[in-house]
């Protein structure tokens, strides 16, 4: 069984104990007969049924993951670009809005949370005669929608201290949703249908833009990965070609690969190769700030927007505790943001405290592993002296005090090399006991 287990933790990104309460879901609905015989555990069948039980899931969520739409791509993500939220500036600017001017100016003239003169009409809402409904400036209703009172619809706004709800009008079938999202990868991809004569083409990464129910996923970086999504451009730059998914259901792994190519291809998928080939590497740390300079995009706000690019270095110094004031860009996520420096002796040669420092989301540490490493046998904590590949995007911001233009960079991903990896000693548990204190105290 236990073979069976790591195929599809494999193929599917869980794991081993997500993958068995999964198996034991399915089996219940599947044969409940069955499956109440063995007391709704698997490790009580016999070999045979084991197999059953196994093949049957195993097939179900192969039928399941051949839906979605568009085409087939194969390659690897490379880097989290961020979740944003596509509502949260109409959402912030009504409610600042009503708490400012009132509850009967927004509801007459809406809201304008863009730098134009686009207007974005407001609705209220609220629980009334066992529906939820909305109600315009004239309080003449406009949108009515059964459900109980607890259920909240996914329009409703909720403003502070009062009883009613606020909505953005303006959608195709009633209200917006209050909340959107939009969460970006970054990585190499092929069609799988031209990879074996191809392989990655081009060799220029791109963003796999995913809306929908696919923006509640978070995939698995630095391993080989299949999923269906259709081909576009990005909404900034119609010349920038990109991946668009509304529904994803991936798998991981070469099993897409006929077995006799596998061992081959283990080798042009493992990670260290992926981000030196395809991952805009820059070897020398040194050439960090002028590759920004060269690459940087600058938006019609003003605004510059550095590239994403690949750096190697070791690690120097890790903030494990991080900071949840003042955090900013693509490392904000999560809720607090960490630092990280690395360097290399190219770059201390002339200043030996010479570092490029990069900020980490909360996400990265806790759902990639960031200040991690996979030993095969499970993740570990490493320590300073690591080597690590960082995927990055580098953003300038103006000092306060000097006027002078500093450069950051955020994390992508932080890939830490298995054979370059310091591991963490382990604490013992008696190092936090007490008892050898012999009662004494400190005041």
């Amino acid at each position: 069984m236990a073979d069976g287990i790591v195929r599809i933790n494999e193929m599917m990104g869980w794991e081993t104990q997500e993958t068995l309460d999964k198996i034991h879901e399915w089996w219940k609905k599947a044969q409940p007969g069955e499956y109440e015989v063995h007391k709704g555990d698997i490790s009580n069948a016999d070999p045979d049924t084991t197999e059953y039980v196994l093949s049957g899931f195993e097939a179900t969520i192969k039928r399941s993951n051949a839906g979605g739409s568009g085409t087939t791509f194969v390659g690897m993500i490379l880097g989290y670009h961020g979740t944003t939220d596509l509502m949260g500036r109409q959402r912030e600017k009504a409610i600042d809005q009503l708490k400012f001017q009132g509850i009967d100016y927004v509801l007459k003239n809406g809201i304008q949370p863009y730098q134009d003169d686009r207007t974005v009409p407001i609705g209220r809402g609220a629980h009334h005669d066992g529906a939820w409904r909305v109600f315009d400036a004239s309080d003449r209703e406009i949108h009515v929608e059964e459900g109980e009172a607890s259920e909240i619809p996914t329009w409703a706004i909720a403003v502070p201290g009062e009883q009613y709800y606020i909505c953005l009008l303006g959608g195709p079938r009633g209200p917006k949703p209050a909340f959107s999202y939009k969460r970006e990868w970054w990585g190499i991809f092929a069609k799988k249908d031209e990879f074996r004569q191809n392989g990655f083409g081009s060799g220029i990464p791109i963003v796999l833009e995913c809306s929908f129910d696919a923006a509640d996923l978070d995939l698995r970086m630095n391993q080989p990965i299949m999923f269906q999504a259709e081909e576009d451009v990005s909404w900034y730059d119609k010349t920038t070609p990109i991946l668009k998914a509304n529904n994803l259901s991936p798998t991981y792994g070469l099993s897409w690969l006929p077995e006799d190519m596998r061992e081959a291809a283990s080798e042009i998928f493992d990670p260290s190769q992926m981000f030196v080939q395809f991952g805009n590497y820059v070897a020398d740390l040194g050439d960090v700030h002028d590759y920004h300079e060269d690459n940087k995009t600058t938006l019609q706000s003003g605004r510059d927007v550095g590239p994403i690019f690949t750096i190697r270095g070791t690690v120097d110094y890790m903030d494990h505790a991080g900071r949840d004031e003042k955090i900013y860009g693509l490392s904000a996520e999560g809720g607090s943001q960490h630092r990280m420096s690395l360097f290399s002796q190219a770059i201390r040669r002339d200043d030996s405290n010479a570092a490029i420092y990069l900020s980490v989301s909360k996400k990265l540490l806790d759902d990639f592993h960031a200040f991690q490493v996979n030993q095969g046998d499970g993740w570990f904590d490493y320590t300073a002296g690591t080597q690590v590949f960082a995927v990055i995007r580098t953003r300038t911001w103006e000092n306060n005090t000097t006027g002078e233009q500093m450069l950051d960079a955020d994390a992508l991903n932080i890939y830490a090399i298995p054979n370059r990896s310091h591991i963490a000693a382990a604490t013992p548990d008696e190092a936090n006991d007490l008892g050898s204190l012999g009662g004494f105290r400190s005041d």
